[in-house]
């Protein structure tokens, strides 16, 4: 949620990148001065799903978001990178967020939608696809084992009907910590 890759600019909060800027040296970014703050909705603002120049997210997003994008499509779901495992080459999509899927769905990516929950998230009810999970190449990496999810059969089904094949990267329950910025440059 300090991170977003839109149109190929990765736009960074400013206080995340000042207290880490070896992470990003050599790196072009941009930088938001807007305020990030801990509580919803002020911790959504970079936390955006972007898809050949559209971008998906609450109104609440970043005004640099929204200006960088082709297209910015509004939606309810204020978690929608989080909320959602993006099979960006095969134009497909999973998740367990209603306004998420309709969205999708009417842009013409094919949605499986799953059952909310069984992902652990400290301090909240339940994480999300999205963040327990991260796209690299034709792999989809799960942070925990894809196994332990109810859904893990469908789950597994549709990745690979795809053309991705599922990596579980341990043992445990599905644990979301907040995917991973890929940038493709």
């Amino acid at each position: 949620m300090l991170c977003a890759v839109v149109n190929g600019r990765m736009l960074l909060e400013s206080r995340y990148y000042e207290e880490n800027l070896n992470l990003f040296e050599g790196l072009s970014v941009e930088v938001t001065d807007e305020t990030f703050e801990k509580k919803y909705p002020h911790d959504i603002l970079l936390n955006t799903l972007s898809l050949d120049g559209t971008v998906y997210g609450h109104e609440m997003v970043s005004n640099k978001i929204k200006q960088s994008a082709n297209r910015f499509v509004t939606t309810k779901q204020g978690y929608a990178r989080c909320s959602t495992l993006l099979l960006k080459e095969a134009n497909a999509a999973v998740t367990a967020d209603p306004t998420i899927a309709k969205a999708l769905t009417a842009d013409g990516i094919e949605v499986m939608k799953i059952t909310p929950g069984h992902i652990v998230l400290e301090g909240y009810d339940y994480g999300f696809i999205g963040g327990a999970s991260a796209v690299i190449g034709n792999e989809v990496l799960f942070f925990g084992n894809i196994e332990r999810h109810i859904d893990h059969a469908a789950i597994v089904s549709f990745i690979v009907s795809h053309g991705y094949t599922p990596v579980s990267l341990s043992d445990s329950e599905l644990y979301d910590y907040g995917g991973a910025v890929i940038n493709e440059e």
